[in-house]
């Protein structure tokens, strides 16, 4: 299976103490079971535990970056499979984000994490949200058109993919 260079980009290492919370910790901040609480046998299983943790790491990285520029702060972070949306900002001011993001470029996760914390502040898609949103993240426009262009591609299979490649790598 090929893994987009977005997936494998780890140019940073984010200091969980910094975020005020602990990884190892039932912290409330972060709501998703840590990988080896989700069980799974196959490989597409493990891979998408895997991808959801990134997820969950990279959303935090970028809330940490852009909160404090907004003075907000969501309630909750949810990292979820959600089917038709890749966020949410919830009126307890609760974020949650689809998974399947960590697999898009930096810079539209980057677009989405802004886009819901600028609700916090801004609950409507008003000309002032826009402004706020591009003001905070320049390429929100690229990003935008990226995600129309090709967000369906994050929506793939991993199981499904991975018996697809299996059946390509047998002689």
């Amino acid at each position: 299976m090929r893994v987009e260079q977005s997936l494998l980009a780890e140019s940073w290492n984010p200091s969980y103490a910094a975020l005020g919370f602990d990884p190892d910790d039932t912290d409330p901040l972060f709501l998703m079971p840590a990988v080896n609480e989700l069980v799974s046998t196959d490989a597409s299983g493990w891979l998408e535990n895997w991808l959801r943790r990134l997820a969950r790491e990279q959303i935090a990285h970028h809330i940490a970056l852009i909160g404090p520029r907004l003075q907000r702060a969501p309630g909750k972070v949810f990292v979820m499979d959600q089917r038709t949306k890749w966020g949410n900002c919830s009126a307890l001011g609760n974020l949650s984000f689809n998974w399947r993001l960590v697999m898009a470029p930096d810079d539209v996760l980057r677009y989405i994490v802004t886009h819901e914390l600028v609700h916090l502040a801004i609950p409507d898609h008003s000309t002032r949200f826009w402004l706020t949103v591009r003001s905070h993240c320049p390429g929100s426009e690229r990003a935008r058109q990226w995600l129309a262009a090709n967000g369906h591609r994050l929506t793939v299979d991993l199981a499904e993919r991975l018996a697809g490649e299996n059946a390509t790598d047998t002689p």
